[in-house]
């Protein structure tokens, strides 16, 4: 086996002032630190190229050598893959692929796109959306959170949001217009930067732990490729390039790859038989979180 590894060293850090006409004042200083590696790897005629990014609150609590074994074993055991049969499968989403899905899901949970009229999830407040197993939370008060902050850009004071509670959508995430608009409670998560207009955005959103997941047999899918061409945000359809593994038995076979995943979100939170307890982070536009979840079934377009 031969590799080639290049690696690298991210800190970022965000000071933050406010001050309104309406008496709202304050301020805070945040950031993260980050390792990033990329990986060539080859066996015989296989290659694989691999990208990863491990991010923390603080500089200290990042290990390199592990995380670059981490990087390297991820990309390693994609290597002599084969073609995947196109048909329906278990799907066991590892916490990276599960956490760019969140992503996704995340528009539709904003109460400016349902102001708007792009969230399906308008006037379903109180039904149940999802697996009784899925409770999805966005906390800006987790002491290591990525993108944990006081209060947000209104200087409205942040709390611990529950939005899904066991299948059970709770809330919207509000600004103090859209709350308004939408006669609800704010929640703290107004957000805008020098160049843009208010928005509303969630800060460290993540799927809870539970810790029943085994697998049996199904496909491991390790990641996405291409989310922003193959996922719709307003109807949470998508269909999405990606790799993984063939389980039988609950044991890893083989990897597998030339196919992609669709269906729609909300039918995969409601097909969610099982949720891991490894909950690992994914920083995009925020920061998303997730075990590895299993989903009853998906469908597969391969060979």
């Amino acid at each position: 086996m031969k590799s080639v590894l290049m690696g690298g060293y991210l800190e970022r850090e965000v000071r933050v002032a406010l001050k309104s006409t309406q008496g709202a004042e304050g301020s805070f200083r945040t950031g993260f630190a980050a390792l990033m590696g990329s990986f060539v790897m080859a066996q015989g005629k296989s290659v694989k190229q691999g990208w990863d990014f491990k991010a923390g609150k603080e500089f200290h609590a990042l290990e390199p050598g592990r995380t670059a074994l981490e990087f390297r074993e991820k990309t390693a055991r994609l290597l002599e893959a084969k073609p995947l049969k196109t048909g329906r499968y278990r799907a066991y989403l590892e916490p990276e692929a599960m956490a760019m899905l969140l992503s996704v899901l995340a528009e539709a949970f904003s109460g400016k796109n349902a102001l708007e009229g792009k969230s399906r999830l308008l006037g379903r407040l109180g039904e149940r959306i999802a697996s009784p197993l899925v409770t999805l939370v966005d906390d800006p008060t987790l002491e290591k959170g990525l993108l944990s902050r006081p209060f947000d850009a209104e200087g409205t004071p942040t709390e611990r949001t529950v939005v899904v509670e066991k299948g059970v959508f709770k809330t919207f995430l509000h600004n103090l217009e859209t709350a308004r608009a939408l006669g609800q409670r704010n929640t703290g998560h107004a957000a805008r930067s020098y160049r843009e207009t208010l928005e509303v955005a969630p800060t460290n959103l993540y799927l809870e732990p539970v810790g029943n997941l085994r697998l049996t047999d199904g496909v491991v899918v390790t990641e996405f490729m291409g989310l922003h061409a193959g996922a719709n945000p307003v109807t949470l359809d998508f269909s999405l390039q990606a790799l993984g593994l063939w389980v039988e038995e609950g044991e890893v076979r083989h990897a597998v790859e030339n196919f992609a995943v669709s269906g729609n979100l909300l039918e995969l939170l409601q097909g969610v038989e099982a949720v891991g307890d490894d909950l690992d982070w994914l920083l995009l536009d925020a920061a998303y979180g997730s075990p590895t979840v299993a989903v009853a079934e998906l469908s597969f377009a391969g060979a």
